[in-house]
């Protein structure tokens, strides 16, 4: 299995007021021209069959850039549009963040809507090999984020997980508006995941103590089992690695700290 780096110089760079509670809630409820992704109540989800392909970062640490970029792809899915944004141009143009040094999703996010974006094919993926690339924008390009959104308490995560979004917010955000990205704690040892649940006794992948010093990647969550009591997370690694890309993480305790910086991403 190739050497995978962690995007280890993640960092909450941004500070967001958390939506009051009534505003949260309406962006909560779908639209009549935008049909719900799933239901809340549902017994498991998988929405990464919206997704172009299982992501693969390589040597860069530029999850905070791909993490949104498939949600955003998904969201367009959603739509019936079949797309795939530029990765790259996110990771070479975002002047507020640091390229496959990391970085922070919701930057990227606001990049993403500051500035409209190319296809994959126009701009395709070359930082794998761990060079972030100079920056090759046009000003024509199609694709452009209209709304985004950080999930309440989304922004809490001190010492610990405590106050991060509950299973159930993070589950009504995800059927209204499609994967969530999230910051999360990896460390080394979820490297070692090939099945099970991440937090189960039969898993052999672990991830770091839930902490804000601890944030090194994003993921983008796609689903969840709750006979597992898990998501679905798509960590960026590849499609060899896991369960065909993807691990199961279970969602007790806010395990690996998922749920920090959780947002969705929506097209104008």
């Amino acid at each position: 299995m190739r050497t995978i780096l962690i995007c280890a110089a993640f960092a909450v760079l941004g500070q967001v007021t958390a939506l009051a509670q009534d505003d949260f809630q309406s962006l909560l409820e779908p639209k009549a021209a935008s049909p719900s992704f799933c239901s809340a109540t549902d017994n498991s989800v998988d929405l990464s069959n919206l997704l172009p392909n299982v992501g693969d970062i390589g040597n860069c640490g530029s999850s905070w850039a791909m993490a949104p970029a498939y949600a955003l792809d998904a969201a367009y899915a959603h739509q019936g549009k079949k797309v795939q944004v530029s990765v790259q141009q996110i990771v070479s143009c975002d002047v507020t963040n640091g390229g496959c040094n990391g970085g922070d999703p919701l930057l990227a996010v606001q990049y993403m809507q500051d500035h409209p974006l190319a296809s994959f094919t126009a701009y395709p993926y070359t930082s794998g090999g761990g060079k972030t690339g100079n920056c090759l924008t046009k000003s024509n390009y199609p694709y452009e984020v209209g709304q985004y959104q950080l999930l309440p308490g989304a922004n809490s995560i001190k010492s610990n997980a405590n106050g991060l979004p509950s299973v159930a917010t993070m589950k009504a955000a995800m059927c209204a508006h499609g994967p969530l990205v999230s910051a999360a704690s990896l460390g080394d040892g979820f490297t070692l995941y090939t099945g099970g649940v991440v937090g189960h006794a039969n898993s052999l992948g672990t991830c770091a103590p839930a902490n804000y010093n601890n944030l090194d990647a994003v993921v983008l969550i796609v689903g969840w089992d709750d006979k597992k009591q898990a998501w679905k997370v798509d960590p960026f690694y590849n499609s060899d690695f896991g369960v065909g890309g993807y691990v199961w993480v279970t969602y007790l305790n806010h395990t690996c700290a998922l749920g920090a910086e959780a947002m969705w991403v929506a097209p104008k």
